[in-house]
């Protein structure tokens, strides 16, 4: 009989040892899910920031219409819903803490490749 390499015999996934054989290399399988949470974490933390620097260094600025002004939360809060057209499609977006009424006009930054992507043009002016 002849003897099997070990590379051959090791299973990429063992679940009683819990432990993941990546090229005779092992690693904890605990690791690679908290490293994969982690990742998942930072990307979802980072997505708005990332949106925003590009809405403020390529977006485009337009005219929208305030629709509905609402108070939210026990901080005094305020709560504004906005629509804004772009190719005569109506896209909405919305925005905290800024002083308008419902039909206000405001301005409005949003990405040219995908308008539904927007912010208030004085939050991006304020914090980018």
């Amino acid at each position: 009989m002849s003897k099997r390499k070990e590379n051959e015999d090791t299973p990429l996934f063992k679940i009683a040892d819990w432990y993941l054989y990546i090229k005779a290399r092992k690693v904890h399988l605990g690791t690679v899910l908290i490293l994969l949470l982690a990742g998942r974490f930072i990307y979802g933390a980072s997505e708005k920031t990332i949106e925003n620097y590009r809405l403020a260094n390529s977006g485009k600025l337009c005219k929208g219409v305030v629709t509905s002004s609402m108070k939210v939360g026990a901080k005094g809060t305020i709560s504004i819903d906005y629509k804004f057209q772009v190719n005569n499609i109506e896209y909405t977006g919305r925005t905290i803490n800024e002083k308008y009424e419902i039909g206000d006009s405001l301005y409005i930054i949003y990405s040219q490749s995908e308008p539904q992507i927007n912010r208030s043009y004085s939050f991006i002016k304020e914090n980018y």
